[in-house]
């Protein structure tokens, strides 16, 4: 299925709703074609306008290496006022705190463990 607000794969969804992008990633590892693919499909979906981001990684199970390298080049930021991370396990915020640590992001981040909490604070951009 694939829309202007709204796209699926196999391994994650992305849309629009109420002036944030929210991306939900499922029970999988992604590889850089599915990091590639995500940049692409959330770039159409923001049409040149920017905004929050909200990042649910809590069901994923890992990003390859190539991955984690696609998500830090500059497209991978585009079109992002702030971006909220969800995480599911102590050890995926171990491992996104080293991730933001390496790669330093150009935009807010901040990672919850509330989707409701991580919500109201990318209200605000």
């Amino acid at each position: 299925m694939d829309n202007k607000n709204f796209f699926i794969s196999n391994k994650f969804s992305i849309s629009l709703i109420d002036d944030i992008i929210e991306i939900i990633f499922f029970d999988c590892i992604l590889e850089y074609s599915d990091v590639d693919l995500g940049i692409r499909k959330r770039l159409e979906i923001a049409d040149n306008k920017s905004y929050p981001i909200l990042s649910d990684l809590s069901l994923l199970k890992g990003i390859s290496a190539e991955g984690r390298k696609r998500m830090a080049e500059d497209d991978g930021l585009v079109s992002l006022k702030a971006q909220a991370i969800i995480y599911g396990s102590k050890f995926q915020k171990i491992a996104i705190q080293m991730y933001l640590l390496i790669y330093k992001p150009s935009v807010p981040v901040k990672i919850f463990k509330d989707k409701e909490i991580a919500l109201q604070w990318l209200k605000k951009f």
